[in-house]
C-alpha cells in the first residue's frame, strides 16, 4: 500500500539517495535537496511504501510558489514502483496545495526525450510552450510545459 506525507529536512538523506538512484549523473546534491526541502513557499510530498511513519520513500514530488505561478521542481518514482499512478497522485496533491495557495498557472521542465513523463503531463492538461537549450547540461535541453487553472 502506498501512502503519502509531506517531506521535511529529516528526509533529506533518503531523497538524496533516491536522486542518485533515479537521476544518476543529473541528481541533485545533498545541499540542493536540503535547500529544496527547507525552502519557503515550497511543498515536497513523499510516496511511502507501507506505513506512513515507518515505510520507505519510493517517490516524491516538489513544487514552489511565486505569486500566482507554481513551478513543479521534481517528480520522481523508483523504477519498480512506476506505472502504478504514483506520479499522477503526487502531481494532484502538489497542484491542489498550490491552488489552495492561490496559484493559477503551473510550469514544469521536462528533459527532451523523456518518453515516460510526457504522456503523463499531457494527460494532466500541460502543454508545451518552449525549449530551454542546455537546461540540464550542455546538449541536454528541456521542454517547458504549462497549465492554467481557475482558482476556487
Amino acid at each position: 500500500m502506498i501512502s503519502y506525507r509531506n517531506l521535511t529536512l529529516v528526509d533529506a538523506v533518503a531523497i538524496f539517495e533516491l536522486e542518485k538512484e533515479i537521476f544518476t549523473k543529473e541528481a541533485w546534491s545533498l545541499s540542493q535537496v536540503k535547500e529544496e526541502l527547507g525552502g519557503a513557499r515550497r511543498l515536497y510530498i513523499g510516496a511511502i511504501d507501507g506505513d506512513v511513519a515507518s515505510g520507505k520513500i519510493v517517490g516524491y514530488g516538489g513544487i514552489a510558489l511565486s505569486g500566482e505561478s507554481a513551478d513543479i521542481h521534481t517528480v520522481a518514482v523508483v523504477e519498480k514502483f512506476r506505472r502504478q499512478g504514483i506520479a499522477k497522485r503526487l502531481m494532484a496533491r502538489l497542484e491542489r496545495w498550490a491552488k489552495d495557495q492561490g496559484a493559477s498557472e503551473f510550469l514544469l521542465e521536462m528533459r527532451v526525450g523523456n518518453a515516460e513523463a510526457k504522456p503523463l503531463y499531457q494527460s494532466l492538461g500541460y502543454r508545451e510552450v518552449r525549449i530551454r537549450k542546455d537546461y540540464y547540461a550542455p546538449g541536454m535541453d528541456a521542454i517547458v510545459m504549462s497549465k492554467s487553472v481557475g482558482v476556487e
